[in-house]
């Protein structure tokens, strides 16, 4: 499906349910539900009740799972239990680093506590990144999104040579938010 409805510049392989929103969304396989998926490029996608932004990996499976800033190449992708809230911290000039928690954990109380999963608490990575370029993190991360994107996806793909936007009844969007034609 190609310009999914409820979805701008996106191109799927697989199913969306019409309660869903997927922006610059490319996955070949799979089926999206419940979600908002924006920036997202996999061959396999299969989510339910998620917020994915700016993940590029070979395989996404979650369900209630918040991930953002995440590009995995690891050959098994993205296969995340329930509730899973997964992010990379990019620094340039250093390794990516990964760090999660779950959708029940209260960032405020455990700050300062480093948890079983991640290299550091939440509050040394906000020190390690305090000075930051956000420009050259972001940048950071773009060209590691685009190298994976380039070795797992078809060519027209991983050049953003996406379909024209879907096209939606005017009396679905919000007055204000709607300028599709």
């Amino acid at each position: 499906m190609e310009g999914v409805a409820g979805g701008r510049h996106a191109q799927a392989g697989g199913t969306v349910d019409d309660k869903s929103i997927l922006l610059n969304t490319r996955f070949l396989e799979g089926s999206v539900a419940d979600s908002v998926c924006t920036s997202v490029t996999t061959p396999s996608l299969e989510v339910e009740g998620c917020l994915l932004m700016n993940v590029t990996a070979k395989k996404v499976v979650g369900k209630n799972c918040i991930v953002y800033n995440v590009v995995d190449d690891s050959e098994e992708g993205l296969v995340l239990p329930e509730g899973t809230v997964l992010t990379n911290v990019f620094m340039p000039g250093q390794p990516k680093l990964v760090m999660q928690s779950t959708i029940d954990t209260d960032g405020g109380k455990v700050f300062k506590t480093k948890l079983d999963a991640n290299p550091y608490s939440f509050n040394e990575v906000y020190g390690l990144n305090g000075g930051v370029d956000v420009t050259e993190a972001t940048a950071a991360m773009a060209a590691a999104s685009k190298a994976l994107a380039d070795t797992m996806m078809p060519e027209s793909a991983s050049k953003g040579e996406l379909p024209p936007p879907a096209k939606r009844h005017r009396d679905q969007c919000a007055p204000s938010t709607c300028n599709l034609a």
